[in-house]
């Protein structure tokens, strides 16, 4: 008699976990762009690197909440990643609430970083990652979930 292994695989619904996972994608690019820019573009200027930054953060967070609404109308609640997240109308809401938001000091955001000289990539990178964050606290549904979003959150 063959000894058979046995593997538990999770199972994952990519559905649900796309809108975070462009968040932190968005995230890392918005990084690799603004440390890669100047040197795959020559010669361009600081205003049209932080405008593409702007796009781009501005367009994950869109993609992000538009998953997000999606998901609000009518998908009851369910449990995924092994049940420590929980998506349900209300988390879904209050993530395109988040997501609105975030898009409003976005486009609110190139006066500020022009005026005070902050640096773009860094500032929108920082902002995706505390977004996803916030996403992730709206359907945590154990209270280690909650406290790891938490912390992901102050970044």
């Amino acid at each position: 008699m063959e000894n058979q292994i046995t593997a538990y695989v999770p199972q994952l619904d990519w559905s649900q976990i796309a809108p975070f996972a462009i968040l932190i994608l968005g995230g890392l690019l918005v990084l690799a762009l603004d440390a890669l820019l100047e040197i795959l573009v020559k010669g361009i200027t600081p205003q049209r690197r932080d405008g593409i930054l702007t796009w781009v953060t501005g367009g994950a967070l869109f993609v992000s909440g538009a998953l997000f609404y999606g998901d609000t109308a009518g998908s009851g609640s369910r449990p995924f990643f092994e049940g420590a997240l929980r998506a349900d109308e209300f988390a879904n809401l209050g993530a395109v609430v988040i997501m609105f938001g975030s898009l409003v000091f976005v486009l609110m955001s190139p006066r500020l970083i022009r005026d005070r000289k902050l640096p773009a990539g860094e500032l929108y990178a920082l902002l995706l990652f505390a977004v996803s964050g916030m996403a992730l606290l709206t359907v945590a549904n154990e209270l280690i979930t909650a406290f790891v979003c938490i912390e992901i959150l102050s970044l």
